[in-house]
């Protein structure tokens, strides 16, 4: 089942997250350039799409790459979207597990503006980031963990639970499920299906309110991304 993509109308302000996120988002970001590390190979993002980023910073470039793949998505045609589909997700992303099938799927998904089932969001969340990064965002198994451990302490009752997804990094997903038996037996609300991603876009629009910078809604989620190391270190043993 697909479903259309959130649209910012009824943002869930009153969720502790929200709050938590926001905090932690306005308190980090300005730190960016020296915690975010995501380098780019800039040989093969210019053989591949034609596309040569700027920056000093890791950061300054991830930021610029987006701001350049939307622009070339959307003057597009198919096939070039599929290509940037499969650089962002397989060349960047590192996540060589999908089908062709499968990626033509997720780029068929952001041209018909729906979101895809819940499975595989770690690749279409990135399909998606790279067709209009300003309205969506990527979520990956560092983000959730972040998410989850921002909750942490939250009154009994109001979190809400993330999946842990598999993902590059074993202490990071080890962590990730250490806290997702943790909040299940502690009573957290597991959300599912589209709740997910949907959830995930509303607390990020909220966070992201009066961040700097072209791409506010990316630097939050880069943020989380890069702060997950050390929030993986306050999940109880």
């Amino acid at each position: 089942m697909t479903t259309t993509w959130p649209t910012g109308c009824c943002l869930r302000t009153e969720m502790p997250l929200t709050a938590r996120v926001r905090t932690y988002v306005h308190a980090h970001h300005a730190t960016l350039a020296q915690q975010f590390d995501w380098r780019l190979n800039t040989l093969t993002l210019l053989n591949r799409l034609g596309v040569a980023v700027a920056g000093a910073t890791s950061y300054d470039k991830n930021i610029d790459l987006k701001v350049q793949l939307a622009g070339l998505w959307a003057r597009a045609d198919l096939a070039t979207r599929r290509q940037i589909a499969r650089y962002y997700v397989v060349d960047w992303g590192g996540v060589k597990r999908n089908s062709e099938a499968k990626l033509n799927g997720y780029v068929d998904a952001a041209v018909a503006a729906v979101v895809p089932p819940l499975p595989g969001i770690a690749s279409w969340s990135k399909v998606l980031a790279a067709s209009d990064p300003s309205r969506h965002a990527i979520f990956d198994a560092r983000v959730s963990l972040a998410l989850n451990v921002l909750q942490l302490g939250a009154s009994n009752g109001t979190q809400v639970l993330f999946p842990a997804l598999p993902g590059q990094n074993t202490g990071i997903s080890t962590a990730g499920k250490r806290l997702q038996a943790q909040a299940l037996a502690a009573g957290w609300r597991r959300l599912q299906g589209a709740e997910v991603y949907s959830t995930y876009i509303e607390v990020l629009q909220v966070a992201s309110q009066g961040l700097p910078g072209p791409l506010p809604l990316a630097t939050a989620e880069m943020v989380l991304f890069a702060h997950a190391p050390q929030l993986a270190a306050q999940v109880p043993p």
